[in-house]
């Protein structure tokens, strides 16, 4: 038990401790997913105490399209900022480290709480999605493209209300946990897969801020966090899956989230990085 006790630096963020809070969805966010003052209060007190060294806030949509469930935290937009701050602040007033979660839900996404239809890599329906839920559309590449900055610029808002990382939530089945597509699954999902790695392609660059990826897979038929091939890699069921970024491309912060989700297909390092980054908004 004395290490979890101890500091340690993880690529220049030093933590006090080595106990992290995971994400998990609270519902405390206002209705339109901004930052409600329970939500503030909520993490002030999971911070409390000296435990922590790190607490990783609740998985926020990069875009309304995204959104997995009412009441689900949102970085899809500039006026989130300021509540994204408080929310840091708060975390960060106890002397813990945070570091915002970012996703979209893709094919597991409800038309009821989106307002649009549901996007996938394929045509294909997701081994979580309920009886009766939409069949999502396969996503054009200039959809595929839109999504990639989407999460590039809420990595901007996450730096800008002073998280000290992302996590890229690659798992559950939501968007980027679909484009690990197995042999066995329609060729429009391998073909999207590819389309996927181009649009994230942009020219190298530098370090400044940190980011990192949640991995889980999914088995056809099945139910998440068995080992199984819906992701397309034989992954533990909440397996942190690291990519470095170093030469997969990206230019700063918003460059270098659209290289870790070129990296996102076919790399898997079996441990939860950090990466330095330099930022660009």
């Amino acid at each position: 038990m004395n290490a979890l006790t101890q500091s340690i630096a993880i690529r220049g963020v030093d933590l006090s401790d080595r106990l992290v809070m995971p994400p998990m969805a609270s519902g405390k966010p206002n209705p339109d997913g901004t930052v409600s003052d329970s939500l503030v209060e909520y993490y002030k007190e999971k911070s409390q105490g000296g435990y922590l060294g790190l607490v990783i806030t609740e998985h926020a949509f990069v875009c309304q399209q995204g959104k997995a469930h009412g009441g689900q935290l949102s970085i899809a937009r500039e006026e989130d900022i300021p509540g994204l701050r408080r929310l840091a602040d708060a975390i960060h007033n106890n002397g813990v480290k945070a570091v915002a979660q970012i996703s979209h839900a893709g094919g597991a996404a409800n038309p009821q709480d989106t307002g649009m239809e549901p996007v996938s890599a394929s045509a294909v329906q997701s081994p979580r999605a309920k009886a009766g839920a939409p069949l999502p559309r396969a996503m054009t590449v200039g959809e595929i493209q839109a999504v990639v900055e989407a999460f590039a610029q809420a990595a901007c808002r996450a730096q800008e209300a002073g998280f000290d990382g992302v996590e890229l939530h690659a798992a559950h089945g939501y968007l980027l946990n679909q484009f690990y597509s197995p042999p066995d699954q329609p060729s429009d999902r391998r073909l999207h897969r590819r389309h996927f790695s181009g649009a994230a392609a942009v020219p190298a660059g530098g370090g400044g801020g940190r980011a990192g990826c949640r991995g889980a897979g999914v088995p056809a038929g099945g139910a998440p966090g068995r080992r199984g091939r819906y992701a397309g890699r034989h992954h533990g069921g909440g397996q942190r899956t690291g990519l470095p970024a170093a030469g997969a491309g990206g230019r700063g912060l918003a460059g270098h989230l659209r290289g870790l989700l070129r990296a996102l297909p076919g790399r898997q390092q079996g441990a939860r990085l950090f990466q330095r980054l330099e930022p660009d908004c």
